[in-house]
């Protein structure tokens, strides 16, 4: 497929977006009890299965499914793995040293593989958790003209069509999300009372202007589903493996001991993709600084041979170059596997300047009992689930905000007699 350059701006419809949102937040509605006592979805789109997680206000979680995707959807998120290829630059070979060190310490020859890989391509573009709020606000601006019973902001007929927009895209994931809610949200029990759910997508997406991610909202509707927000898959899962987001002024100017971590290394691994991300800190949220998505290597698609495997080990040299990795979090199916593991001990043996720490909660000698086997699965998705159920109980403010005065003084006194 080819595609044309992407627009993420319109300016006219920019400006008028802004404007309403800016009046609509000054004017914000109050969200009734039911919906604020309402859990939260999050669902997980991998490149091989949708999990979901629902969290209640009491602040329990459940894990249901996975949901394994069709062939078509298999297809459709190779190809938009692919695709997203075009937006990136080839990783370069390691010429700079790691943020706090002068040398790279790793002089171990390159395994074949890195020629697939690819970094977040840095342009005048603005920041992704900015093109972000700029999809929110244009799905927002949409749908308060549909339910006006207006016509949104048509775009200039000479414009050449959005190709990126792919029809069979968007169907396989519109589907993916159909068989997710028919088959669970629509069982559980108690059942729920509202469509809202907050989606994560494979890191692919990230730095990509926002094409993606606005697929996949846009997948929601056909779905029956209402969409409350999305992140990449590396970054939610970060979160909930409790890293912190707001440290980056702690870090020094002289000494390289933050009070968390830098350099995060996520490897997610299923039977259809092994996915590479290097994240650092951006403006004090972690965010990929080089990627690789390879439906090449799922599990599947291994075949017991050194090859495979030197081709793994050789992904994850060019991914990690010369940083300093201080937190490791592997997610998906097969994110146990030992195969998986042993690759990544060699070549954090060849770093000098990496601690074989950063393993340790997943050495094969704890036993299988100790680990909690759903955690790769279901991780992206339960940091969703929390999101979603902040979102149903306050909307996008810091508070909820009540219908009335009487029900506002009786949560806050049932607050302070459970004090």
């Amino acid at each position: 497929m080819v595609l044309r350059e992407s627009r993420p701006f319109e300016p006219g419809c920019f400006t008028f977006v802004t404007f309403v949102a800016i009046l609509a937040l000054t004017q914000a509605k109050c969200i009734p009890t039911e919906r604020r006592d309402a859990p939260g979805v999050g669902i997980d789109l991998t490149m091989a299965y949708g999990a979901v997680a629902i969290h209640y206000k009491n602040g329990t979680t459940r894990d249901l499914g996975p949901v394994d995707g069709s062939p078509g959807y298999l297809a459709a998120m190779q190809s938009m793995a692919e695709d997203a290829g075009e937006y990136r630059l080839p990783i370069p070979l390691p010429q700079e040293a790691s943020r706090c060190s002068s040398t790279c310490t790793n002089s171990a020859p390159r395994e074949p593989g890195h020629e697939q890989l690819h970094k977040p391509i840095r342009t005048f573009y603005p920041h992704p958790i900015i093109m972000d709020w700029w999809w929110s606000l244009k799905a927002w601006c949409t749908d308060t003209f549909e339910r006006l019973g207006l016509s949104a902001p048509i775009a200039n007929e000479d414009d050449p069509p959005d190709l990126y927009w792919d029809d069979i895209w968007i169907e396989a994931t519109a589907d993916m999300l159909s068989k997710i809610k028919s088959t669970i949200l629509d069982k559980v029990d108690p059942p729920l009372k509202y469509n809202d759910v907050v989606t994560i997508w494979p890191d692919f997406e990230a730095d990509t202007y926002s094409i993606y991610s606005g697929l996949f909202r846009q997948a929601c509707t056909p779905a029956g589903l209402r969409h409350l927000g999305g992140y990449i898959a590396s970054y939610s899962s970060l979160l909930y493996d409790g890293v912190q987001v707001d440290d980056y002024y702690d870090w020094g100017e002289e000494e390289c001991e933050p009070s968390a971590p830098y350099a995060m290394l996520v490897v997610s691994y299923n039977a259809a993709s092994l996915g590479i991300t290097m994240n650092t800190r951006q403006f004090g949220r972690p965010w990929p600084e080089r990627l690789v998505e390879s439906p090449q290597h799922g599990a599947n698609q291994r075949n017991g041979s050194e090859e495979y495997w030197d081709e793994v080990k050789g992904m994850l040299e060019s991914v990690i170059q010369c940083e300093v990795v201080d937190h490791l979090l592997l997610l998906g199916s097969h994110a146990y596997d030992t195969d998986l593991i042993q690759s990544i001990n060699e070549v954090i043996e060849r770093h000098a300047n990496i601690k074989s720490s950063i393993l340790d909660r997943y050495n094969s000698s704890r036993s299988e009992t100790a680990r909690d086997g759903n955690l790769p699965l279901f991780t992206a998705a339960r940091r969703a689930a929390v999101i979603a159920q902040r979102r149903m109980e306050r909307g996008f403010s810091e508070d909820p905000v009540y219908c009335d005065e009487h029900e506002k003084d009786t949560v806050r006194k049932n607050s302070h007699s459970e004090l």
